[in-house]
């Protein structure tokens, strides 16, 4: 398990690729984000992105902003998807209160369990992400 403080902050280069196999507990505050971006913005570069493959209930992402994800594609079962956030089939994840922008392709592709991440009480923003919010 990884849990991760509010106010945390992490810039990720071009072919870093967060990969979930245990829990990941990121839990911001309103006020004090947790950020996940790439090291080089100026530069247009992306980083691969969060992709979880575990089935764990903690998963979440609370008050948490992750952009200029989706430089190459998440290994999803039967497909292979450029997003910021990936959520494999047997996987799960609630995302609320977060930001999810400027992706290369997909904010959040999910073929696994979210809650809904569009709802108004999810409290979720989207931004810039060219093939689509959700999928």
């Amino acid at each position: 398990m990884v849990a991760i403080a509010a106010g945390s902050y992490f810039e990720n280069d071009e072919n870093v690729q967060w990969e979930i196999s245990g829990a990941l507990i990121a839990e911001g505050a309103s006020g004090n984000n947790i950020t996940m971006t790439t090291s080089n913005e100026a530069g247009g570069i992306h980083w691969q992105g969060i992709f979880v493959r575990s089935s764990d209930s903690r998963n979440k992402l609370d008050y948490v902003t992750v952009s200029y994800a989706g430089n190459s594609a998440h290994n999803f079962t039967g497909s292979d998807f450029s997003t910021n956030v990936g959520v494999n089939d047997t996987a799960q994840m609630t995302i609320t209160n977060s930001t999810i922008s400027n992706s290369k392709a997909y904010g959040v592709y999910s073929i696994g369990t979210t809650n809904d991440i569009e709802s108004a009480g999810a409290n979720n923003t989207f931004a810039s992400n060219p093939s689509g919010n959700t999928y």
